[in-house]
């Protein structure tokens, strides 16, 4: 109504005065500007229909988590229900929000507290099931404590800057979680152990390493350390290491990358496993052996760990890092049949592309007469020459053509070699520079 109203008073206005048209949208465009400047730009986010919200409560740390697609937005602090009316634990969803809500005492029957400074709901509510709700509070001192008849308290002005997010059926799943693994945006990790409020869950060391060994941190974690903060419960996240993603060829690993004496380590046989390649470990020289090269490498905790500085060497990968979200991008040059992934065990050798040729033969469904003890190789009657990389047998990629009637291409948008139906010698020019003569 506002902006009808605005509309039809300019138009006469400038009728009145004799004012063009082109002003008169010139001045409307100018009054929508001014509208949309006073919007709040929280008010705007909320209203974004394509947000995936949801709220994680855990009772015995004493938190509520804001998440927006899958990704922590805020931690708050909170106080939750004492343990003669303890917050119920499950999955609920927002049922009704309100501004500035009246008060009905449980006990007191008729009687209404208007919204006020003697109103404990605060000024603002999101009920969540029957007569339980994510509210303020009068008494900020409580914020932290198990002190509620079962809902949730918080500060009010942090009440007030969630409500704006939060939309009616919003999930809200309320935990008992007394071990508490975090990483921040950071990639600081940390573990909490919280008080047993209700008396619901003893923690032991196992329940602890079985949390961590959830979220890809078994054995990263000395066992001394665990079994010292399960003792002390100190009731607040611990740090115990710095932390970073991996991905290869955009595919997220589970481990993670872990820093140690301000050097980054990676996981040496998650990454030789997703790549689909084997290595040694020598325990004399404390060296990882792979088909080609041999790199440092260091055993902690039961698991062996190599510099990311040395994967490319160790694996013939291409990385970089994306700061933004703590994560190294390692991208394997992939061979493919039809568009499918074969194997990421391809390897450059003097300028060329290798590639496991009994890989290549199962999948065109080829049979191979292969003798690992004198390292010879038959395709029916005919002997194929073949490079070993490690105890494998390759073969230059372009001679997949020859052996196995394929044509094989190069995408160099995927960084890919794609083995076709129809027969042609590979065209190196297509590698842009990136393959050098074979016979140098």
């Amino acid at each position: 109504m506002l902006g009808t109203f605005s509309y039809i008073s300019v138009k006469k206005l400038c009728m009145k005065k004799g004012v063009p048209m082109g002003y008169l949208r010139l001045i409307l465009c100018f009054m929508v500007i001014i509208i949309l400047s006073a919007i709040d730009p929280i008010a705007i986010q909320a209203m974004d229909s394509n947000v995936l919200s949801k709220i994680i409560i855990n009772l015995p740390s004493s938190t509520l988590e804001y998440y927006e697609n899958d990704q922590l937005v805020k931690e708050y602090s909170i106080a939750i229900g004492k343990p003669s009316t303890p917050t119920p634990i499950g999955l609920f969803q927002i049922i009704n929000k309100e501004i500035d809500p009246c008060w009905y005492p449980p006990d007191r029957k008729g009687v209404v507290v208007p919204s006020g400074p003697n109103n404990p709901l605060g000024y603002r509510w999101m009920g969540f099931e029957a007569n339980y709700g994510i509210h303020g509070t009068n008494a900020p001192w409580s914020i932290g404590l198990a002190v509620s008849n079962g809902c949730i308290r918080m500060q009010e002005e942090e009440v007030e800057e969630l409500f704006p997010y939060v939309r009616n059926n919003t999930p809200v799943q309320i935990t008992y979680d007394r071990v508490k693994i975090r990483i921040d945006k950071t990639g600081q990790g940390s573990i909490g152990i919280y008080p047993d409020v209700y008396q619901y869950e003893n923690i032991t060391l196992e329940k602890v390493k079985d949390k961590l060994r959830d979220e890809g941190l078994d054995n990263i974690v000395e066992d001394d350390f665990l079994s010292q903060l399960i003792v002390e419960e100190k009731g607040k996240q611990i740090p115990f290491a710095t932390l970073y993603n991996i991905k290869i060829n955009d595919a997220k690993l589970k481990e993670y990358l872990i820093s140690w004496d301000n050097k980054i380590y990676a996981p040496a046989f998650a990454v030789a496993n997703r790549l689909d390649v084997k290595i040694e470990w020598d325990e004399q020289q404390k060296l990882i052996r792979g088909k080609q090269h041999a790199v440092p490498g260091m055993v902690k905790n039961n698991i062996l760990y190599v510099e990311v500085e040395h994967l490319p060497t160790l694996f013939g990968v291409k990385q970089s890092w994306d700061e933004g979200n703590n994560c190294l991008l390692v991208h394997a040059t992939e061979l493919l049949l039809k568009g499918q992934l074969v194997t990421y065990d391809v390897h450059p050798v003097k300028g060329c592309l290798y590639v496991p040729i009994i890989s290549v033969s199962k999948a065109l469904d080829r049979k191979l007469d292969w003798n690992r003890d004198d390292k010879t190789l038959w395709l029916g009657s005919r002997k194929i020459a073949v490079t070993m990389l490690g105890e494998e047998p390759y073969i230059e990629a372009s001679k997949i053509s020859d052996y196995f009637n394929q044509k094989v291409i190069w995408d160099e948008t995927l960084q890919a070699l794609d083995m076709k139906e129809d027969c042609c010698l590979m065209d190196y020019s297509m590698y842009l520079g990136e393959m050098a003569d074979c016979n140098e």
